[in-house]
């Protein structure tokens, strides 16, 4: 799978040229998931380009994993987590809203501690959805909201989402 260039060039535009320690937040590595694909793609493709990527992965109601130099630990609350978290980023790069503190997930106290700007890649616009009516769905728009509401820059993988996003979430 190829990276898209507007994932690539959203660290261009916070100068993350050369290699920095980015915090890369999102559900798992890896598997069938399209959001999944992307991760691991984009964290592999940033490790060659000379950036040192720790992730963390969460999804809500369960532990966090928290990839650290190769190593992974597994902390049991966001708390915990950032207990254990070095101001030493550049950056967060977050894929989806399970981080957001309406899911309990800690994305103000990460950011609290590191200090960092914060990219959100927008994989969709949960208001656009058709079970948004769901109550999990009612609390996942919360989610993104919040999320949008705390990143410095929004990627949206397609044009068509850049525009309903913008419509939606003027930022």
């Amino acid at each position: 799978m190829v990276v898209s260039s507007k994932l690539l060039g959203a660290y261009d535009a916070y100068h993350v040229q050369q290699p920095k320690k980015i915090l890369f937040l999102t559900s798992q590595l890896g598997g069938c998931g399209g959001c999944e694909t992307i991760s691991q793609t984009l964290v592999e493709e940033l490790e060659k380009r000379g950036r040192q990527i720790d992730v963390v992965l969460h999804w809500p109601g369960t532990d966090f994993k928290y990839r650290k130099n190769g190593l992974w630990i597994t902390f049991h609350s966001p708390l915990d987590l950032v207990s254990a978290l070095e101001p030493v980023y550049s950056l967060v790069h977050i894929q989806i809203p399970w981080y957001a503190d309406s899911f309990e997930g800690g994305l103000s106290l990460i950011l609290q501690a590191l200090h960092c700007p914060l990219i959100y890649t927008c994989h969709s616009i949960v208001a656009r959805e058709e079970n948004t009516i769901k109550e999990y769905n009612k609390m996942l728009l919360i989610a993104q909201q919040e999320v949008m509401d705390k990143a410095d820059i929004i990627i949206h993988p397609t044009s068509a989402g850049k525009k309903i996003s913008d419509r939606l979430y003027p930022h």
